[in-house]
């Protein structure tokens, strides 16, 4: 679902021919209408609350875009074993005006959250145990809507964001440049609808699910295909 992870798995030594990057797509038909400059300073995290997702990374870097923007919100959508470490980690930053823990949603409601702010935020990285992401689907959803996405250098997140254009890509861990975009993002809201409709160019281009299934359906064909002529040669 990456070219990342098609690259590893070719290095681990898959048949190239035999390797296709087709991430798993997201849903047009529900993801999209965001207003970037018309939406407040407001921003939002949606995934589990595990390790390779990086939630506490993206509290730390909030922490330094509340200090210069006071009126900056995040929005953490997603239940997991981190949540409460990081409820408690808000609560000691003294963070519980700014950062908002908002369970888990259905999809309708995510893609109307992503109507009402300004960025999509998150801080992926591989893990110690070497647990990492695919494509994350939410990125792709965030894009689609036409959101600007702030995101690490991590698996397959730079096929869809496009640093510069579409949002901004930082290294993993690296929470200072991470604050940095994203107090960039909240003060220039014009800025912010550029990223959010060059985003949602992209991914209309690359990563709806009317271009993702049929690429699919076509790979398991063509491996039919190949089987069907085997066996007729057999016989």
């Amino acid at each position: 679902v990456s070219k990342h992870m098609q690259q590893q798995l070719m290095k681990l030594g898959a048949p190239p021919d035999k390797v296709h990057h087709i991430p798993c797509g997201m849903d047009e038909t529900i993801y999209h209408g965001a207003d970037p400059a018309g939406a407040p300073p407001t921003f939002l995290a949606v995934g589990r609350f595990v390790d390779k997702k990086g939630p506490h990374l993206t509290i730390l870097a909030f922490q330094k875009v509340v200090a210069q923007v006071p009126q900056a919100k995040l929005l953490m959508a997603g239940n997991g074993p981190l949540l409460e470490a990081c409820r408690s980690m808000v609560k000691a930053m003294n963070l519980e005006s700014f950062v908002h823990f908002i369970g888990v949603k259905s999809q309708p409601e995510i893609a109307q959250l992503m109507r009402e702010v300004r960025a999509f935020v998150q801080h992926s990285l591989t893990a110690s145990y070497g647990d990492s992401e695919g494509t994350p689907v939410a990125v792709m959803e965030a894009g689609g809507a036409g959101l600007p996405v702030v995101a690490t250098l991590h698996a397959g997140i730079p096929d869809v964001v496009q640093d510069s254009v579409t949002g901004f890509l930082v290294p993993e861990g690296d929470i200072e440049t991470m604050a940095e975009h994203m107090i960039t993002l909240a003060r220039h809201p014009a800025l912010a609808a550029r990223m959010g409709k060059a985003s949602r160019e992209k991914v209309m281009a690359e990563c709806t699910l009317g271009i993702t299934i049929p690429k699919l359906s076509g790979v398991i064909g063509q491996a039919v295909d190949r089987k069907r002529s085997k066996f007729t040669e057999a016989q």
